[in-house]
Formats: C-alpha cells, structure tokens, sequence
C-alpha cells in the first residue's frame, strides 16, 4: 500500500549504465499492463464498512510508462543512492463511486490516466567502530503528482531509519546484534476515500547467536502507534516476541 511503483503484469523495458570512478549512473524505462483480477472483474456486489463493492466485468487492462535516473556514488564507508522518476497509469484501475438507483456503491472502474513524480534519496553507513560493526541505513521517498483515484493511496513522503550495532565473538563462532527500526508514512487517502492519519512506527530487536543456535528478542510498535496501512484495519499494537532456532544441518 501507497508504492509509487506499478504491479508488472507483463512489458519490457531497459537500461543504460555509465560508470566514472565511484560514480554510476543508470537511465530506466519501462513499459508495463496488468490485467484485472478476478475480484475486479467478479467481485459479488456486498456491504463493507458501510459502502456497497462490486466488481465489474468491462473494466479494461491497465498499462503505463516509467522512466527513471538514478545515481549512485560512493565515498569509503557511505554509499548513497539517488533517483528521480516519473509514473504514468493509462485505464487505471480503481473502486470509484457510482450511483446504482438510490445508492452510491463503490465498483472497479477504468479511471482516467494519471502520473506521479518520484525523488528517492537513500544513505547508508558501514564501518567498524572500536570492534563493533556498525551500519546506518536511511532513505525518503517524496511523491507529487495526480491523487484523484489510483494514486490516492501514495503519501506525499516515507521516511525510514535503521541502525545495526553488534560484533561477532571466539573466532565469529557467536555474535550479538542489537537493531533498531523506524519508519514515518505522512498522510494519504485510503480504498474508501477515507483520508488516514500519519504514522510512526518503532521496532527494537536482540540477536544472540551461540554457534548454531540462534535466540532473538523483539518490541514490535514500541511507541504502541495505533495506526492504519489501509482503511479500517488497525495495525499491531506494541508487542513483544521471542525465540529460539536450532540449525541442525548446514
């Protein structure tokens, strides 16, 4: 949910790459279609979260264009990604209001051709610090462009953070990991037209490997977030998990 990329049911495209020194550059282009499922070409019409949905079964495929520049460079221990591209859906397909007699029911519907603009900007760090490996790893992806259906789910940005500290131990047959990962999504439209709120989300995890043996602590949602990726469906509260694997066989 709110990827600015568009699911490939089938096309082409290509790549050019240059390369000058700690510098690459690559310039993409893609031609893509998807068909139309069978719950948007069947779906029965029924109550959900007090709208009708139907399905339809004239919708058309869809199909766009993308383009991309991307570079990427890299200066010792950073490496740093850059992308700009450009996203174009003709027939898009999309559960849009339509009157059916006295009631307005939500029915997959061709819409009209719309685009998106993307800038993706992605850092990471790896090194080793007093033992200890360490790796930064952080990105945003901005978006701006046509809202009106099919790209109404993409937040105007995604911000997201990630931290792994940890060393290994008596000749790397042991290591411990400790990683932290937080992710913010702005606010965006969902399925039912209904605007979701923004969000953060925090994960903690604990890695303790002894040999072949592999225990794992995890804070999923520390901040306890009482959030949505998707209209009507709350995402898990803070939560707590362990474990234990075994690897009996290499």
């Amino acid at each position: 949910e709110g990827s600015p990329r568009h699911t490939i049911g089938g096309g082409g495209g290509g790549d050019i790459g240059y390369q000058a020194g700690s510098h690459r550059f690559v310039l993409s282009v893609r031609r893509s279609y998807r068909l139309p499922s069978l719950g948007e070409l069947y779906l029965p019409a029924h109550a959900d979260g007090g709208f009708t949905i139907a399905g339809n079964s004239g919708v058309d495929a869809e199909h766009a264009w993308e383009a991309t520049v991307g570079m990427s460079s890299r200066f010792g221990p950073v490496t740093n990604e850059l992308r700009v591209g450009t996203l174009r859906v003709g027939n898009p397909i999309a559960y849009l209001p339509v009157p059916v007699g006295a009631e307005i029911w939500r029915v997959a519907t061709n819409g009209a051709s719309e685009s998106l603009g993307v800038l993706e900007d992605h850092m990471r760090v790896s090194d080793t610090v007093a033992g200890f490996n360490v790796i930064l790893d952080g990105g945003i992806v901005w978006t701006a462009g046509d809202r009106d259906g099919f790209m109404r789910a993409a937040p105007e940005y995604r911000t997201s953070i990630n931290a792994r500290i940890g060393r290994d131990f008596f000749e790397s047959t042991s290591s411990l990991y400790v990683t932290a990962d937080y992710q913010y999504t702005a606010k965006r439209t969902g399925f039912q037209g209904d605007a979701l709120s923004p969000y953060r989300v925090l994960n903690a995890y604990f890695e303790l490997r002894l040999i072949d043996a592999y225990l794992y602590l995890g804070l999923m949602n520390a901040l306890d977030e009482s959030y949505q990726t998707a209209g009507g469906y709350l995402m898990t509260p803070r939560t707590f998990m362990y474990g234990i694997a075994w690897n009996l066989f290499d």
